[in-house]
């Protein structure tokens, strides 16, 4: 179905997988058909359902979070880590190897015939049985006296193992409690060379890291030797950082005017991939190339040069030096003109959203699309062409001359938060996507490129990367997009295990993990969160919520504050049923740890004479088999989709009507020109359920709320569209269809709705969702005696 993907913390899939057993792991068992995933419990489902799929593009970077061996002193001089005192054929001291995949035969051992320096180096050796075998070799470090620093792991590697095979160095820091606090392996940047090549990776190191580990690793078959690594302390301008800054008038006004023509060109003119992770170093050097640009003359030259290598026949000039009009040749008989056209818009560089496509087509005769004048501002414009003869010379140039070393930049610069140049051009490129492609700009009041200088403003004064991803969560929080979400890719996230929600005006607990019900009850209200008011945190995280409607911005407010960026404990301030007024702490846990369900029934029981409940976030193939017949034969069904369904969920509806149930309208919006114009749109995504017997015959009510988003509203929107039932709670959260995402240099992962729905009828369900048609909600006095309003009031319709 076209919609059942949820957007999750990829910090968060970052940790499931690196909880899940290592050794199982590959590429092949996370697939958009899903033929292996990681289970999430239903809690987690509800907030974070299914976008799991989407992890197979950062999956490889997971491999080796594996322990290290003892640790070593720390040093804040350089640590060398070559191989010369190990003896020839004995594994190097202080090192460790793994086998990280079924029938993997690893060795790591030192040898004299290949070195860098002309001593010895350490060859890693994988092989085996399986189709993907994974090794690793790792040291680690005690970490504490590097707390805060930037640490550089640097090593000469070199490679025989075929294009298939993954080579990467890697590195993590993890916390007392062993999460990962920041990890890299290369993923995105794999070593191919045969020949012997210094690689980098730079990271700063958290506070609350306790150990580093730092290795080699290899994802499938092949040779890798490594010799020379070092560690090393750095300032941050030795890791290419720039200091943040102010943007001057023409600083910024420079900036917008590359912003607008990088847009238009990435996406529209007809040489060259969308996709291509060239466009991020494009962006980079751009940025640095033209910010102080002191004139119109002096801007127009510089984006010409920026832009020469990729679009070389885009024409930058002075708006008030137009270029000379000219009369365009006929195309040549029998040419084919081509031209851009985007299914939604592909960016997602793993394959694994495979719904959206960006391709260049023929043209049809008599379709010109003629080149466009753009004023770009600051006194410069552009002539950019939005076809060509297929061919065509001087056109279509498919090979980047843009990269990673024609940036201004150290050798092995890492894009980073912590840099002004990075964090301007993420501004860039995520501006430019939504401009084109955002979907909904007709339903929301946004002015946008106000929003494009306010965030480069933000961008480059911001002081690291914790302080930048708060700047791209409010631009994406300007498209009230319930699906908007920005995250580090990086960085773990770490989870109150306390379910808690907005009731009457306070911050009620209404569900609790075993090892709190000693201190913390159901009904009792948090007053403070590490000494301050629960309004003032909440005030604070809502501007950063991108939400189309308030119930949603409520539902996921409520989720960030239960959020935290480590594991220290969260100090509570509860006020007891009877009055008492408690400080607890709270140890945060990582978010592969599960949030207790609240609900005071398992997921089907007859609650009542003839009358069942069955909620969607729990069911199972198996329980479905099990009481079906209780189903199809009871008196009235109660239908609980408050919480993210169980991908078993939508079969239940099948057995709801003796006709075919009709989803709303999903459509794919196609775009061919610049800012959404001429923009169509595909509707054949909208799908229907057959009926299948047993057919439900009593009453059927069904729960809903704003915590109702996505895969849930498809389901509630059948129940509206086709009035299969009393509707009983709150609004739905008025945010559906698929998903689209990229991700931004830095780590910065960006999810946001990538199509349009409608309702059945054909009016807006954006903003709006599903209406409940009896309004019903808890209260404090219902949650502390253990009763479920909502639920209830579907039992009193059930029974009338």
């Amino acid at each position: 179905m076209l919609d059942d993907w949820r957007h999750q913390s990829w910090s968060s899939i970052v940790l499931e997988l690196a909880d899940a057993e290592v050794g199982v792991i590959s590429a092949s068992m996370i697939s958009i058909e899903g033929s292996r995933h990681v289970e999430l419990n239903p809690e987690r489902r509800r907030r974070w359902g299914g976008v799991c799929k989407i992890a197979a593009s950062i999956l490889f970077a997971m491999l080796p979070l594996i322990a290290g061996i003892g640790l070593a002193e720390p040093s804040l001089q350089p640590i060398s880590m070559d191989f010369d005192a190990d003896p020839a054929g004995a594994p190097p001291s202080e090192w460790k190897k793994d086998a990280m995949a079924p029938d993997s035969d690893v060795s790591f051992t030192t040898v004299e015939d290949h070195s860098e320096q002309g001593g010895k180096s350490a060859l890693l050796t994988v092989d085996g049985s399986s189709q993907n075998p994974v090794g690793a070799a790792s040291r680690s470090f005690d970490s504490t006296s590097y707390r805060g620093r930037w640490l550089r792991y640097r090593a000469a590697v070199k490679t025989d193992a075929p294009v298939s095979t993954k080579i990467g160095l890697w590195f993590r820091a993890n916390d007392l409690q062993k999460n990962v606090l920041v990890f890299d392996n290369m993923s995105d940047r794999p070593i191919r060379s045969s020949d012997w090549g210094f690689y980098d990776i730079v990271f700063k190191i958290p506070e609350t890291a306790e150990k580093l580990t730092v290795g080699v690793l290899s994802s499938g078959k092949g040779k890798v030797w490594v010799d020379s690594a070092t560690l090393t302390v750095l300032q941050p301008e030795e890791a290419g950082y720039d200091p943040p800054r102010p943007l001057t008038p023409r600083g910024l006004g420079n900036i917008e005017s590359f912003a607008k023509l990088f847009g238009y060109i990435r996406f529209f003119y007809p040489g060259n991939d969308v996709e291509s992770s060239s466009w991020d170093d494009l962006a980079i050097a751009g940025v640095g190339a033209v910010e102080d640009a002191r004139s119109a003359t002096e801007l127009a030259d510089r984006l010409q040069k920026v832009f020469a290598t990729v679009a070389p026949a885009v024409r930058v000039y002075q708006t008030d030096r137009p270029l000379p009009a000219e009369r365009p040749a006929p195309d040549p008989v029998g040419a084919k003109r081509i031209a851009w056209r985007h299914y939604g818009v592909k960016l997602d560089r793993s394959g694994r959203i495979p719904l959206y496509k960006s391709e260049r087509v023929y043209l049809s005769a008599g379709d010109e699309r003629k080149p466009l004048n753009i004023d770009l501002g600051g006194g410069v414009s552009a002539l950019v062409p939005m076809s060509a003869i297929e061919g065509a010379s001087g056109l279509l140039d498919p090979e980047y001359k843009v990269g990673p070393n024609t940036l201004d930049k150290p050798p092995g610069f890492r894009p980073s938060g912590a840099d002004r140049t990075t964090r301007i051009a993420d501004i860039v490129l995520a501006w430019t996507v939504f401009e084109h492609f955002y979907p909904y700009f007709d339903a929301v009041k946004v002015d946008w490129p106000s929003q494009l200088r306010t965030a480069l403003a933000r961008a480059a004064t911001d002081h690291d990367d914790d302080e930048f991803e708060t700047t791209l969560s409010l631009l994406v929080a300007a498209l009230n997009d319930g699906h908007g979400y920005v995250a580090s890719v990086y960085k773990p996230a770490f989870n109150v295990s306390i379910r808690w929600e907005w009731i009457s005006g306070q911050l009620v607990v209404t569900g609790i993990t075993e090892t709190l019900r000693k201190s913390i009850a159901p009904g009792d209200i948090v007053a403070k969160i590490d000494g301050r008011p629960v309004g003032e945190l909440i005030r604070e995280i809502e501007p950063l919520v991108s939400s189309s409607t308030t119930q949603w911005r409520d539902t996921e407010t409520l989720r960030r504050l239960a959020t935290r960026k480590d594991a220290k404990p969260v100090l509570l301030q509860v006020r007891h049923a009877d009055g008492r007024v408690s400080d607890i702490a709270v140890e945060p846990a990582t978010t592969a740890t599960a949030l207790t369900q609240s609900s005071q029934h398992p997921p089907t029981e007859e609650v009542g004479s003839g009358v069942w409940y069955v909620d969607l976030s729990r069911i199972t193939s198996a329980i479905i088999n099990e009481h079906i017949a209780d189903w199809s034969n009871a008196k009235a069904v109660i239908i609980d989709v408050r919480e993210y369904p169980a991908p078993d969920a939508i079969s239940v509806l099948a057995h709801l009507s003796p006709t075919a149930i009709r989803t709303d309208l999903f459509e794919v919006p196609i775009f061919t020109a610049p800012e959404r114009r001429d923009v169509v749109y595909d509707g054949s995504g909208s799908w229907k359920l057959e009926p299948v017997s047993p057919i439900f015959k009593g009453k059927l009510v069904f729960l809903c709320g704003g915590g109702t988003i996505s895969q849930g509203e498809t389901i509630m929107g059948m129940v509206e569209g086709n009035k299969l039932g009393e509707i009983v709670g709150g609004p739905t959260a008025g945010t559906n269809g698929n998903i689209n995402s990229f991700q931004l240099p830095g780590g910065y992962a960006v999810i946001w709705t990538g199509m349009r729905v409608r309702k059945l009828d054909g009016s807006r369900f954006q903003g709006i969702g599903v209406l409940p048609t009896v309004r019903a909600e808890r209260s404090i006095e219902g949650v502390r005696a253990g009763r479920d309003e909502v639920l209830e009031a579907g039992l009193k319709i059930a029974a009338l």
